[in-house]
C-alpha cells in the first residue's frame, strides 16, 4: 500500500524528471555555480540553508534557475523522511517549498500538499 505522502513525492519525482527532459542544455555558468552550492549544502544536510540560497537566486526570466530548483525539489524528494528530520525539514516543507517556487515561474500545483 502507498501512503499518500509516497504518492505525492513520486509525482514530484515525475513531474520534475518531464521538466528536466525539457530544459536539458539550457544551463549557464550562474546556474552551475548555484548547483554546485545548492549540492554541497544538501551533503552537509542544511537543507534550509540551500533552499534559502535557491529562493535568492530565484527569478522569472532566468528559466535555467527553475531547472535547478526542480533538480534540488526532486533531490529532496528522494530522501528519507529521517535523513530529512536530520536536516531540521520534513516532506511538508519539500512540498510547501516545491509549490512556493514553482508559483514564482507561474506554475501552479494544485493541492498536492493538502491532505485529502
Amino acid at each position: 500500500m502507498i501512503y499518500r505522502h509516497d504518492w505525492v513525492m513520486m509525482q514530484i519525482q515525475m513531474m520534475t524528471q518531464f521538466v528536466v527532459l525539457l530544459m536539458q542544455g539550457q544551463h549557464t555558468s550562474q546556474n552551475d555555480e548555484l548547483m554546485e552550492r545548492l549540492r554541497s549544502l544538501l551533503a552537509r544536510g542544511a537543507y534550509g540553508e540551500a533552499e534559502d540560497e535557491l529562493f535568492r537566486m530565484a527569478d522569472p526570466c532566468n528559466l535555467p534557475v527553475l531547472f535547478t530548483g526542480l533538480w534540488f525539489y526532486r533531490a529532496l524528494a528522494e530522501l528519507s523522511p529521517k535523513e530529512l528530520k536530520q536536516g531540521d525539514f520534513s516532506q511538508q516543507e519539500v512540498l510547501q517549498g516545491m509549490e512556493d517556487f514553482a508559483r514564482l515561474y507561474g506554475i501552479l500545483i494544485p493541492e498536492i500538499g493538502e491532505e485529502g
